[in-house]
Protein backbone atom coordinates (compact mmCIF):
# COMPACT_ATOMS: atom_id res chain seq x y z
CA UNK A 1 0.00 0.00 0.00
CA UNK A 2 2.65 2.55 0.84
CA UNK A 3 4.41 2.32 -2.27
CA UNK A 4 1.89 2.45 -4.49
CA UNK A 5 1.07 5.80 -2.60
CA UNK A 6 4.71 6.59 -3.34
CA UNK A 7 4.58 5.98 -6.79
CA UNK A 8 1.11 7.67 -7.26
CA UNK A 9 2.29 10.73 -5.64
CA UNK A 10 5.24 10.62 -8.42
CA UNK A 11 3.08 10.68 -10.93
CA UNK A 12 0.99 13.39 -9.55
CA UNK A 13 4.17 15.79 -8.98
CA UNK A 14 5.05 15.00 -12.70
CA UNK A 15 1.71 15.40 -14.32
CA UNK A 16 1.81 19.21 -12.90
CA UNK A 17 5.68 20.09 -13.26
CA UNK A 18 5.55 18.95 -16.83
CA UNK A 19 4.77 22.12 -19.18
CA UNK A 20 3.78 19.70 -22.00
CA UNK A 21 0.02 18.66 -22.51
CA UNK A 22 -0.43 15.50 -20.45
CA UNK A 23 -2.27 12.25 -21.86
CA UNK A 24 -4.83 11.24 -19.27
CA UNK A 25 -3.21 8.67 -16.90
CA UNK A 26 -5.34 5.36 -15.87
CA UNK A 27 -5.28 6.93 -12.18
CA UNK A 28 -8.10 9.17 -13.22
CA UNK A 29 -11.53 8.90 -14.80
CA UNK A 30 -12.31 12.30 -15.47
CA UNK A 31 -12.72 13.23 -19.53
CA UNK A 32 -9.32 14.20 -21.29
CA UNK A 33 -10.17 17.45 -21.88
CA UNK A 34 -11.69 18.32 -18.37
CA UNK A 35 -9.13 16.51 -16.92
CA UNK A 36 -6.70 19.04 -19.07
CA UNK A 37 -8.36 22.15 -17.98
CA UNK A 38 -8.29 21.43 -14.21
CA UNK A 39 -4.56 20.03 -14.17
CA UNK A 40 -3.79 23.32 -16.22
CA UNK A 41 -5.24 25.50 -12.98
CA UNK A 42 -2.60 23.31 -10.65
CA UNK A 43 0.04 23.81 -12.96
CA UNK A 44 -0.33 28.04 -12.88
CA UNK A 45 -0.99 27.74 -9.10
CA UNK A 46 2.51 25.68 -8.87
CA UNK A 47 4.73 28.04 -11.27
CA UNK A 48 3.53 31.23 -9.74
CA UNK A 49 4.50 29.98 -6.45
CA UNK A 50 7.73 28.81 -7.89
CA UNK A 51 8.17 32.36 -10.14
CA UNK A 52 6.88 34.07 -6.17
CA UNK A 53 9.34 32.83 -4.07
CA UNK A 54 12.22 32.90 -6.55
CA UNK A 55 11.49 36.80 -6.62
CA UNK A 56 10.77 37.18 -3.18
CA UNK A 57 14.61 35.58 -2.87
CA UNK A 58 15.85 37.50 -5.89
CA UNK A 59 14.25 41.08 -6.52
CA UNK A 60 17.14 42.63 -8.27
CA UNK A 61 18.07 39.79 -10.64
CA UNK A 62 13.86 40.02 -10.88
CA UNK A 63 14.60 44.12 -12.02
CA UNK A 64 17.02 43.37 -14.31
CA UNK A 65 15.23 41.09 -16.34
CA UNK A 66 11.81 41.75 -15.97
CA UNK A 67 8.99 40.02 -14.43
CA UNK A 68 7.64 38.10 -17.62
CA UNK A 69 11.13 37.00 -18.58
CA UNK A 70 12.18 36.16 -15.12
CA UNK A 71 8.65 33.82 -14.60
CA UNK A 72 10.24 32.27 -17.44
CA UNK A 73 13.38 31.78 -15.59
CA UNK A 74 11.45 30.72 -12.70
CA UNK A 75 10.01 27.96 -14.69
CA UNK A 76 13.01 26.77 -16.34
CA UNK A 77 14.98 26.76 -12.94
CA UNK A 78 12.22 24.59 -11.37
CA UNK A 79 12.40 22.30 -14.28
CA UNK A 80 16.34 21.44 -13.34
CA UNK A 81 16.07 21.90 -9.87
CA UNK A 82 13.48 20.87 -8.40
CA UNK A 83 12.65 21.51 -4.28
CA UNK A 84 13.59 19.08 -2.18
CA UNK A 85 12.29 20.84 1.03
CA UNK A 86 8.84 21.19 2.82
CA UNK A 87 10.45 24.68 3.31
CA UNK A 88 9.61 27.05 0.18
CA UNK A 89 12.77 29.71 1.39
CA UNK A 90 15.27 26.51 0.17
CA UNK A 91 13.91 26.74 -3.02
CA UNK A 92 15.98 28.95 -4.83
CA UNK A 93 19.53 27.26 -3.41
CA UNK A 94 20.61 26.82 -7.04
CA UNK A 95 19.77 30.32 -9.02
CA UNK A 96 23.07 31.69 -9.48
CA UNK A 97 24.58 27.98 -10.43
CA UNK A 98 21.49 27.97 -12.88
CA UNK A 99 22.51 31.40 -14.11
CA UNK A 100 25.74 30.21 -15.21
CA UNK A 101 24.64 28.16 -17.29
CA UNK A 102 21.62 29.27 -18.57
CA UNK A 103 21.91 30.00 -23.00
CA UNK A 104 19.39 33.07 -22.70
CA UNK A 105 21.51 35.03 -20.34
CA UNK A 106 25.06 34.21 -21.68
CA UNK A 107 25.35 37.69 -22.46
CA UNK A 108 24.66 38.95 -18.59
CA UNK A 109 27.66 36.78 -16.88
CA UNK A 110 27.43 39.23 -13.81
CA UNK A 111 23.73 37.78 -13.47
CA UNK A 112 25.29 34.54 -11.17
CA UNK A 113 27.04 37.10 -8.91
CA UNK A 114 24.42 39.16 -8.43
CA UNK A 115 22.30 36.11 -7.51
CA UNK A 116 24.64 34.87 -5.23
CA UNK A 117 24.76 37.88 -3.23
CA UNK A 118 21.18 37.72 -3.07
CA UNK A 119 21.10 34.11 -1.99
CA UNK A 120 23.59 35.35 1.35
CA UNK A 121 21.07 38.19 1.78
CA UNK A 122 18.11 35.92 2.04
CA UNK A 123 19.67 33.39 4.25
CA UNK A 124 20.72 36.38 6.29
CA UNK A 125 16.87 37.47 7.06
CA UNK A 126 16.27 33.54 8.20
CA UNK A 127 19.45 32.80 9.60
CA UNK A 128 19.47 31.86 13.60
CA UNK A 129 19.74 35.04 16.27
CA UNK A 130 22.24 35.26 18.43
CA UNK A 131 23.39 38.09 20.83
CA UNK A 132 26.04 39.92 19.55
CA UNK A 133 29.16 41.31 21.62
CA UNK A 134 30.15 44.85 22.14
CA UNK A 135 33.70 46.32 21.54
CA UNK A 136 33.67 47.31 24.54
CA UNK A 137 32.67 43.99 26.27
CA UNK A 138 35.54 42.45 23.80
CA UNK A 139 38.50 44.77 24.95
CA UNK A 140 37.07 44.63 28.39
CA UNK A 141 37.39 40.38 28.89
CA UNK A 142 40.30 39.94 26.51
CA UNK A 143 42.53 42.94 27.49
CA UNK A 144 46.18 44.00 26.12
CA UNK A 145 46.01 39.81 24.56
CA UNK A 146 43.18 41.18 22.69
CA UNK A 147 45.02 40.40 19.21
CA UNK A 148 45.76 37.03 20.07
CA UNK A 149 42.02 36.33 20.02
CA UNK A 150 39.60 34.94 17.05
CA UNK A 151 35.99 36.18 16.62
CA UNK A 152 33.27 34.16 15.87
CA UNK A 153 30.56 35.59 13.48
CA UNK A 154 26.91 35.85 13.71
CA UNK A 155 25.18 33.51 12.10
CA UNK A 156 23.19 36.15 9.92
CA UNK A 157 26.91 37.28 8.59
CA UNK A 158 28.48 36.20 5.84
CA UNK A 159 31.11 38.07 3.32
CA UNK A 160 30.98 38.27 -0.52
CA UNK A 161 33.25 38.34 -2.93
CA UNK A 162 33.03 38.59 -7.21
CA UNK A 163 35.26 39.35 -9.92
CA UNK A 164 32.57 41.73 -11.46
CA UNK A 165 30.84 44.63 -10.07
CA UNK A 166 27.92 42.60 -8.28
CA UNK A 167 27.93 44.47 -5.18
CA UNK A 168 27.78 47.79 -6.65
CA UNK A 169 24.91 46.55 -8.99
CA UNK A 170 22.85 45.44 -6.34
CA UNK A 171 22.93 48.68 -4.00
CA UNK A 172 22.01 50.20 -7.31
CA UNK A 173 18.50 49.17 -7.58
CA UNK A 174 18.31 50.20 -3.90
CA UNK A 175 16.86 53.38 -4.60
CA UNK A 176 13.92 54.73 -5.56
CA UNK A 177 14.78 55.04 -8.76
CA UNK A 178 17.94 52.87 -9.93
CA UNK A 179 20.94 54.80 -9.79
CA UNK A 180 23.60 54.72 -12.78
CA UNK A 181 26.58 52.32 -12.21
CA UNK A 182 29.39 54.42 -12.12
CA UNK A 183 32.18 51.27 -11.69
CA UNK A 184 33.08 48.91 -14.59
CA UNK A 185 31.36 46.03 -14.73
CA UNK A 186 34.30 44.03 -14.26
CA UNK A 187 35.50 45.39 -11.07
CA UNK A 188 35.74 43.05 -7.96
CA UNK A 189 33.44 43.93 -5.99
CA UNK A 190 33.33 42.56 -1.66
CA UNK A 191 30.36 43.01 0.74
CA UNK A 192 29.73 42.31 4.01
CA UNK A 193 26.04 40.62 4.61
CA UNK A 194 24.36 41.16 8.14
CA UNK A 195 21.35 41.62 9.92
CA UNK A 196 20.42 44.25 12.23
CA UNK A 197 17.46 43.03 14.18
CA UNK A 198 14.97 42.04 11.30
CA UNK A 199 16.54 44.36 8.50
CA UNK A 200 19.45 42.76 6.12
CA UNK A 201 22.61 45.27 5.92
CA UNK A 202 24.57 45.10 2.72
CA UNK A 203 27.96 47.19 3.09
CA UNK A 204 30.58 47.54 0.33
CA UNK A 205 33.94 46.97 1.48
CA UNK A 206 37.04 47.07 0.34
CA UNK A 207 40.18 44.37 -0.37
CA UNK A 208 41.87 45.27 3.08
CA UNK A 209 38.65 45.32 5.26
CA UNK A 210 37.50 41.99 3.04
CA UNK A 211 40.61 40.30 3.41
CA UNK A 212 40.79 41.12 7.53
CA UNK A 213 37.40 39.86 7.88
CA UNK A 214 37.38 36.78 5.48
CA UNK A 215 40.64 36.08 7.82
CA UNK A 216 38.60 36.45 11.10
CA UNK A 217 35.78 34.06 9.64
CA UNK A 218 38.35 31.46 8.86
CA UNK A 219 39.45 31.13 12.59
CA UNK A 220 42.69 33.61 12.26
CA UNK A 221 43.53 35.48 15.20
CA UNK A 222 42.27 39.29 15.08
CA UNK A 223 46.30 40.13 15.31
CA UNK A 224 46.43 37.94 11.77
CA UNK A 225 43.49 39.77 10.23
CA UNK A 226 44.81 43.34 10.54
CA UNK A 227 48.05 42.24 9.63
CA UNK A 228 46.43 40.69 6.47
CA UNK A 229 44.54 43.58 5.86
CA UNK A 230 47.44 46.01 6.42
CA UNK A 231 50.10 43.95 4.01
CA UNK A 232 47.33 44.90 1.50
CA UNK A 233 46.97 48.99 2.86
CA UNK A 234 49.17 50.39 4.90
CA UNK A 235 46.69 53.17 5.78
CA UNK A 236 44.55 50.40 7.16
CA UNK A 237 42.94 52.14 9.81
CA UNK A 238 42.34 49.48 12.55
CA UNK A 239 40.06 51.31 15.31
CA UNK A 240 37.99 52.63 12.63
CA UNK A 241 37.24 49.25 11.06
CA UNK A 242 36.53 47.05 14.56
CA UNK A 243 34.40 50.09 15.69
CA UNK A 244 32.44 49.77 12.70
CA UNK A 245 32.69 45.64 13.00
CA UNK A 246 31.45 46.15 16.16
CA UNK A 247 28.35 48.35 15.73
CA UNK A 248 27.29 46.06 12.84
CA UNK A 249 26.43 43.23 15.44
CA UNK A 250 28.96 40.73 13.47
CA UNK A 251 30.27 39.20 16.29
CA UNK A 252 28.93 36.50 18.80
CA UNK A 253 32.03 35.35 21.12
CA UNK A 254 35.91 35.48 21.06
CA UNK A 255 38.04 32.24 21.62
CA UNK A 256 41.95 32.74 22.72
CA UNK A 257 44.10 31.18 19.79
CA UNK A 258 46.61 30.74 22.34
Amino acid sequence: MQADLESLQVRVASLLSTREKSTTPPIFSTKPDLLDERIAIYQANLQAIWTNTLRNAYPVIDQLVGADFFAQLAILYSEQFPSQSGDLHEFGAHFSDFLKDEKSVENFPYFADVASLEWKIHRSYYAADAEAISLNDFLTNAGESASEWSLQFHPAASLFRADVAAVQIYLAHQQTEVQPLEVDLQTSSFALVSRDVWRHQVIELNQAQFTALHALHQGYSLGDALDAAMNIDGNFSVPEALKSWFELGIFTQFVCKD
